[in-house]
Formats: C-alpha cells, structure tokens, sequence
C-alpha cells in the first residue's frame, strides 16, 4: 500500500506545478466522488455534492498555491509536510475503500506516464526515462537558474 499512496501523492503534487493541474484537480475530484456516495452530513442529511466538491477543489487550490511558494523559496521540509498528508489522505482512503486501488493507480498513471513506460526495464535512466525512483543533483552558481522536469514544463521569464 505504501508504494501506491506516494506514488499518488508524488503524482498529484508534481501535476500541481505543471500544465496537468487540471488534470489532476479532476481525478482527485472524481475520486474522491467514488469513495464518498450518498454521504452524509453531521446531521445525517445527504450532503451537497456541489458544496463537497467546490470544498474539494478549494483545499487543492490551497494545495497549489503552498506547493508553489515552497517550491519558490525552496522549502523542501514543506513541500515534504504537503506530500505527508496527501499520502496519508490516499491511505486513509484505501483503508476505507480498497477496491479504489485501481483507479488511484489509474490517476497515478496518467498524472506521470513515464515511471509506468518504464518499468520493467533495468536501466530505464538510459533511455531517458528517469525511473520513478531517480535522484537528481543541481548545483548552481552565480545566480544561474536551473529547470528540471520529469514530465511537461513551462517556463515563462519576464
């Protein structure tokens, strides 16, 4: 079960600074809908659908934006305290709702298709294709920017 909670919450979080955002809003969203049918509220009235989901999609664009800022002041314990509770928010669903495992693997899958081309290979570093468990290492100097990106990237300087 650990593999699949990081690799989803590595997924989402990587999504979440990319041209995938939407992507990833949609399938956490649309998860999220599966695991919770017919919930109810703390007064055991049917809860809103819409409510839920628009407060879904607000705690992940709070998600985003803290992602963002960490990122940009490279506060890495941050970054790592964000990944934490979303791996174990996708526990706490797979412990409710095991027979979710397929489409969490799912949404991991189309949020980074790369570690899954590349599994089965030995050396899938070799081919381009960093493995899903790959370090990378930059060391810059003199002002120098470095972009690095296991998947899509976008890079706007002004």
């Amino acid at each position: 079960m650990e593999e699949i909670v990081t690799a989803a919450a590595a997924s989402l979080l990587q999504a979440m600074t990319t041209d995938a955002w939407q992507q990833a809003r949609e399938g956490v969203v649309a998860l999220w809908r599966r695991a919770r049918p017919g919930r109810r509220d703390p007064a055991g009235q049917p809860e809103d659908d819409a409510r839920t989901e628009r407060e879904l999609d607000a705690e992940l664009a709070v998600l985003r934006a803290r992602l963002a800022e960490a990122r940009h002041s490279g506060d890495t314990a941050a970054e790592e305290a964000l990944a934490a509770d979303w791996r174990d928010r996708f526990r706490e669903l797979l412990l409710r709702r095991p027979e979710l495992e397929g489409p969490i693997r799912q949404l991991t899958e189309d949020l980074d298709p790369a570690p899954a081309a590349a599994e089965g290979r030995e050396d899938s570093g070799a081919s381009g294709h960093p493995s899903s468990g790959a370090t990378v290492t930059n060391h810059v100097r003199d002002h120098g920017t470095v972009y690095v990106a296991a998947r899509d990237m976008t890079v706007h300087i002004r």
